[in-house]
């Protein structure tokens, strides 16, 4: 291939990108495998740089596409799920579900991998329960998204997902 060639394919796979389009869709615009895509992008920094730019500029794509989708779900079903990541995403301390939990320090057992192997079934419950939150019941598993309670509930019901250190 020669220079103007992969020029013009490194564009038509910006372009693709810059729509809304996935990786898969910017290699076939291109006329070129993902691999090729990502050697493109580790070998030419402005070409990385352009790449960068054209996802969030299809990201402004998707979101408006997003938005209209959520406005329509007050008329159709089929865009209530729209709604839901578009509050997930734009008021993500009321409506996400994921909670982040970051543990620094021990748990005051000195760092000894053996330290509970001697506790019996009830102390073990109750550190558990200290550190993590109760079982959901059977009823808050699918909350109403309308009620006002439902995104407390709904965090209650994710629980702790994410645990670092």
């Amino acid at each position: 291939m020669d220079a103007d060639h992969l020029s013009q394919a490194k564009q038509k796979a910006l372009e693709a990108l810059e729509i809304g389009g996935g990786h898969q869709q910017a290699a076939e615009a291109a006329g070129v495998s993902r691999m090729t895509l990502w050697r493109w992008r580790r070998e030419n920094p402005e070409f990385c740089a352009a790449w960068q730019q054209a996802e969030d500029t299809g990201c402004d794509v998707l979101e408006d596409v997003l938005r209209q989708c959520a406005l329509n779900a007050f008329e159709n079903p089929k865009y209530q799920t729209s709604l839901i990541f578009t509050l997930k995403n734009r008021r993500p301390a009321r409506w996400n579900e994921r909670r982040n939990v970051h543990v620094s320090g021990g748990l005051g057992v000195g760092g000894d991998p053996d330290a509970f192997k001697n506790l019996s079934d009830e102390e073990l419950e109750h550190i558990l329960r200290a550190i993590a939150p109760d079982p959901p019941s059977p009823d808050a598993v699918n909350p109403d998204p309308l009620d006002s309670a439902a995104p407390a509930a709904a965090t209650a019901v994710a629980g702790v997902t994410n645990v670092t250190r």
